[in-house]
């Protein structure tokens, strides 16, 4: 994995050129992050719809969250609409999947159909992930297909969504979980925590977290140690808590860095405050790349807002 973006940027470049597929949609997605040069959300768009064109449900997917994000107007939405059900209809992409499972939810650009979306999202939490190397996404669960699991909360959790679609969705989340896989916990576990079509349960959220956690989920840590640190689950531990948002920080999730910065700015929980750690994990936060808004991260204590969740991959 490229660990200097700039020097990705121009290896991609250089695929691209050659006409490599997985490059030029990588290239795609550093040109609309702004990942080691310049943003240049028209060229972005340009080899997406390319890349689209030739085959690949991920530039589908990246065009059709570039050109909402940015507002690029109804003819550049339809365009990229048709690029991307004609993705679905043939072999799509997990990304691919996600996309469309979510604007069937939203009904937007088609009719509202969350069951339909499940299914969709059902068949993206098993499919193989395309052959593209590392690049930044518009977000980062579209990066995998296990973020496949979060959207089915987005699912049960859609105001419009019937009772068929959320039933489907719980009964998915039972096979998961059962069958011991870990986006499955992570996810419902985040589900039980926020109160997002599921009851709000704090001991479950923590069972359910406590498993992914000891997978290596990252997720799972940062939630961990919040619910720890505010003892939302059992007997307030802060020491502990501080312990896993801090191993997660270490571990790389930017949310945890968020977070250890908000705690620390603003002494929450009674922590001690401190500016220069504030700081200093602000700026860890910060240095992790792009996808999350921070202040969504840094507004109220964890699990106050169910809708916050989803803004933090908006």
């Amino acid at each position: 994995m490229p660990c200097d973006p700039a020097r990705a940027r121009a290896c991609f470049a250089r695929g691209a050129e050659l006409g490599d597929l997985a490059s030029q949609v990588s290239l795609a997605r550093c040109l609309a992050a702004g990942e080691g040069g310049a943003r240049d959300i028209e060229e972005a768009c340009r080899l997406y719809e390319e890349a689209a064109g030739r085959g690949s449900g991920d530039a589908a997917s990246g065009l059709m969250e570039l050109v909402i994000a940015q507002d690029r107007g109804a003819s550049a939405e339809a365009r990229a609409l048709a690029l991307l059900e004609k993705a679905v209809a043939g072999k799509p992409s997990p990304s691919a999947l996600r996309t469309y499972a979510r604007l069937l939810i939203e009904g937007r650009g088609v009719e509202a159909d969350p069951l339909r979306a499940v299914e969709l999202l059902d068949r993206a939490t098993v499919l193989p992930a395309e052959d593209m190397e590392f690049a930044p996404s518009p977000r980062p669960f579209m990066q995998v297909a296990d973020g496949a699991w979060h959207d089915l909360v987005y699912a049960m959790a859609h105001p419009a969504s019937p009772k068929a679609a959320r039933d489907r969705a719980l009964a998915l989340f039972r096979q998961g979980v059962q069958a011991g896989i870990t986006p499955a916990q992570e996810a419902l576990g985040t589900a039980h925590a926020y109160g997002l079509g599921v009851p709000r349960d704090y001991a479950c959220a923590r069972n359910l977290l406590e498993q992914a956690e000891r997978c290596g989920s990252l997720i799972a840590r940062y939630l961990l140690g919040a619910l720890l640190f505010w003892g939302l689950a059992g007997e307030q531990d802060r020491l502990r808590g501080m312990a896993i948002l801090e191993q997660a920080a270490g571990d790389g999730s930017r949310m945890a860095c968020a977070y250890l910065a908000r705690i620390y700015a603003k002494g929450d929980g009674g922590w001690p405050a401190d500016g220069e750690k504030a700081a200093h994990f602000r700026r860890e936060a910060e240095n992790l790349g792009t996808g999350i808004d921070l202040d969504a991260v840094l507004a109220p204590p964890p699990f106050e807002d169910g809708d916050a969740w989803f803004r933090l991959w908006s």
